[in-house]
């Protein structure tokens, strides 16, 4: 097995076993990459001991069935509520691990690949909101990071600039993102 990452990339093989998430979610004899090669520093600096496939299989590396289409749950569909502090980060899987958590909002996929929901707009708090006729926005767990072209992103970024040591970080403005007509603010 051989992924690469916009940050990096691991090589290894593909081993099967059963994966068992939070008691009750049970993937019996899953493939899964045991790792034993990695390139680039977030590889190197993060705490992680591994990757659950949450894409479709349709992107799925060796055409392996994904941890989602795998496991025995019927609902598909899943949430993250992601803190900077990880021990307060959550993944709810609804009539499995959902109990105390109130959901947010919840899209049709657009495309099965990752999961692609309809990007209607972006804005920056005071800018013009950025839209585009058939934008999409591949929601995905394993990064942090939002990639666009140019002439998407600039008009959302401008102005933005951080000091080198994040004293500003309060004062930048939010920026909103909606997907079919629900808007969604992240903050500083």
């Amino acid at each position: 097995m051989d992924i690469q990452y916009g940050s990096g990339g691991v090589k290894g093989t593909v081993d099967r076993d059963t994966a068992i998430i939070g008691g009750n979610i049970t993937a019996k004899n899953m493939g899964f990459g045991a790792m034993n090669k990695v390139s680039g520093a977030s590889f190197y600096v993060s705490q992680m001991d591994g990757i659950v496939g949450l894409g479709y299989d349709t992107i799925s590396v060796d055409k392996l069935q994904t941890f989602v289409n795998d496991a025995d749950i019927d609902d598909k569909s899943f949430a993250f509520y992601m803190k900077s502090n990880p021990e307060a980060s959550v993944m709810t899987i609804p009539g499995k691990l959902d109990t105390g958590y109130t959901l947010a909002g919840k899209h049709m996929v657009a495309e099965k690949t990752y999961w692609n929901l309809n990007l209607t707009s972006m804005q920056q708090a005071g800018g013009q909101p950025v839209t585009q006729t058939g934008l999409m926005g591949a929601i995905d767990s394993g990064t942090s990071l939002i990639v666009g072209s140019k002439d998407v992103i600039d008009p959302l970024i401008a102005g933005i600039e951080v000091a080198q040591d994040c004293s500003n970080v309060e004062s930048l403005p939010n920026i909103t993102f909606t997907f079919d007509t629900t808007p969604y603010e992240l903050t500083a």
